[in-house]
């Protein structure tokens, strides 16, 4: 884990040369000053998202979504998986607040432009 006792806009150093990254592929940053009420603002958000009924999601199924900047899509592969656990996810690229604004999900493009 990295604690950063404040973010200045650049990767720190320590990230480069940090053991768990070199070893085990990954790492934590934590202290970064993210409020946390945007963060929990971010999971509502997604929770909205991902409630909605499977039609609604579609739209922006990778591969048909209106939008190069949004895709929703899943892990899950029947034919291959033998445990029925996946994710769901949808990414959403910025460019500028205009497209953003424009071509999110509605549930989801206010508090990520926060």
């Amino acid at each position: 884990m990295i604690v950063l006792p404040s973010w200045t806009g650049s990767l720190s150093p320590e990230l480069g040369s940090n053991r768990a990254s070199e070893t085990l592929g990954f790492f934590q940053v934590v202290n970064l000053g993210v409020p946390v009420e945007l963060l929990e603002s971010l999971k509502d958000a997604a929770h909205i998202f991902f409630s909605q009924p499977p039609e609604k999601k579609a739209v922006y199924r990778k591969g048909v979504s209106p939008s190069p900047l949004v895709k929703y899509g899943t892990s899950f592969v029947p034919e291959k998986e033998k445990a029925l656990e996946w994710k769901d996810y949808i990414s959403m690229v910025y460019s500028n607040d205009a497209e953003a604004l424009e071509q999110w999900p509605k549930e989801c493009r206010e508090v990520a432009l926060d």
